[in-house]
């Protein structure tokens, strides 16, 4: 699959062409955070986006970057949650058809915030991957268009304005840390953080659980030939995939893998602090930052927090 080749005027393009239909979510200093870690904190909220994730972003750029013909004849999308979910939501906003596949497993609280929306739900599979190659299929089939989670340069693109959004507000930071899952959001938030900043160090944050980006970038290649656990950030896990580990090695600058019971620390920490509800995967930015107070001390940290879609049993079960 060839490069991406995404600028930043990409990212701003994409910003004016969203705007309509996304929110502009609240960039927050926490206070208790600096307390707990030494570093001076700030939060991009994007667990307060309209469907409760950055996921919006991409699919709306994706989605409004299509012809019209390409609209009308309807998209299809495979995704653990989140990603279903935007797609909905802005195909519902344009009048669009919209199938999407979701593999078993998926969340039943995300399953159930797609049925507003109109979409036709396929539940398929044991894993994403099944549930992603029955998309296809079923896009070749029907003359759909596929809209990738965290493959297609416009989903990228999308999904930098939320970092854009925060470092035009203020780009004065030392480190970015994201969440790693299939790259789009991580190399979309290091091309605007780069562009904007330079001298930002942008690190992508898996779970132990599932660690094939630190091990690909430990080898300089695509290694999914890793060891898997069990995870509650179910949104950030599984196989990783060409080109955007390629693609990483140039603008990331590092993985960090983060243990699940400081995810679970510091879902509760956001909560009790601050009143925000996040989900696992959303919690590992600031998971970063508890696993390794002494490394961010006295720095000036912007953690991306990506989503807030999060299991009622989970939830209780942090609490």
């Amino acid at each position: 699959m060839a490069a991406y080749s995404l600028t930043l005027a990409d990212i701003i393009a994409a910003q004016r062409r969203i705007a309509p239909y996304v929110a502009k979510t609240p960039f927050l200093s926490s206070a208790p955070l600096q307390r707990e870690t030494g570093a001076h904190c700030w939060l991009k909220m994007e667990s307060l986006q309209y469907t409760g994730s950055f996921k919006l972003r991409g699919a709306a750029n994706n989605i409004l970057s299509l012809s019209v013909t390409q609209q009308h004849k309807g998209v299809i999308t495979a995704s653990a949650g989140n990603h279903s979910q935007a797609v909905a939501y802005i195909a519902h906003k344009l009048g669009c058809p919209a199938t999407v596949v979701v593999p078993k497993g998926t969340p039943r609280n995300k399953i159930a915030k797609l049925q507003p929306y109109g979409c036709e739900t396929i539940v398929y599979g044991d894993s994403f991957g099944q549930a992603q190659d029955h998309a296809e299929k079923l896009c070749e089939e029907r003359g759909l268009t596929f809209v990738h989670a965290y493959l297609a340069p416009a989903t990228i693109a999308g999904q930098g304005t939320a970092t854009l959004e925060a470092l035009w507000e203020n780009p004065d930071f030392d480190v970015l840390l994201v969440p790693a899952g299939g790259g789009g959001l991580m190399l979309g938030a290091a091309v605007a953080a780069k562009s904007i900043n330079p001298n930002i160090r942008v690190i992508g944050v898996q779970t132990a659980a599932s660690p094939p980006w630190f091990y690909s970038f430990r080898d300089k290649r695509l290694n999914n030939d890793v060891p898997f656990g069990e995870s509650i950030a179910e949104g950030l896990y599984g196989l990783i995939e060409e080109p955007n580990i390629s693609e990483s090695f140039g603008i990331v600058d590092e993985i960090l893998l983060v243990d699940e019971d400081t995810v679970r620390r510091a879902m509760h920490f956001l909560l009790w602090k601050h009143g925000i509800v996040v989900e696992a995967s959303a919690a590992v930015s600031v998971s970063a930052l508890l696993e390794n107070t002494p490394r961010f001390a006295e720095k000036k940290v912007a953690c991306l927090v990506s989503g807030g879609n999060v299991e009622p049993e989970l939830l209780k079960s942090i609490l």
